[in-house]
């Protein structure tokens, strides 16, 4: 089949491409912030052997900004298939009864990130309130790793509409995800 023969792809709506460049764009802050923690730690194990003591307050602020890498990097890991997925079953189903599996997976997730959002973002705005801080060398403050922690199930409640979305609109392939637009889809090919 020649290049002229085959169907071009449709492009990924822009509402997906905002998605995928907000969870992409919070991803790279994760990556700097853990870049960020590398270097603390190398300090702090640099003072250590020179010093004999530790950088304060260095502990409180690894479990904080730890919190911060994990959740600015959710949506991210889902769009580009890193999180862990149990796919021996579905890659066996037909392509049919495959794709309403993980939708129903996908939105059956999409549900529990919504909880977990309300919950978060209720728990974040008593700690902003509060003034909570980490009790320990530093009074370190909480409220900022848990409205990343809210803003990250947020991002990723929308990567799982996209997913479900182009579970339905783009062709199935071999592996269980799906490579291009559905050409029985509306609009399709």
């Amino acid at each position: 089949m020649s290049a002229a023969d085959q169907p071009t792809m449709r492009p990924v709506p822009r509402w997906i491409g905002v998605i995928r460049s907000v969870g992409r764009t919070t991803a790279i802050l994760g990556t700097i912030v853990s870049g960020g923690l590398m270097l603390g730690i190398c300090a702090d194990v640099f003072r250590r052997e020179v010093t004999g003591r530790s950088i304060p307050g260095m502990i409180e602020l690894i479990e904080t900004f730890m919190v911060i890498v994990v959740f600015l990097g959710l949506a991210h890991a889902e769009a580009v298939g890193t999180h862990v997925r149990m796919s021996l079953v579905t890659n066996a189903l037909p392509a049919r009864v495959r794709r309403v599996v993980k939708s129903f997976g996908m939105l059956a997730c999409g549900l529990g990130a919504t909880w977990f959002t309300w919950a978060t973002a209720h728990r974040a705005l008593q700690s902003l309130e509060s003034g909570e801080v980490k009790p320990g060398l530093l009074r370190f403050p909480v409220w900022p790793a848990r409205i990343v922690i809210a803003v990250g199930f947020a991002i990723l409640i929308v990567e799982y509409v996209a997913r479900v979305w182009e579970e339905w609109h783009y062709q199935p392939n071999t592996e269980g995800g799906t490579t291009g637009p559905r050409l029985d889809a509306p609009g399709g090919l």
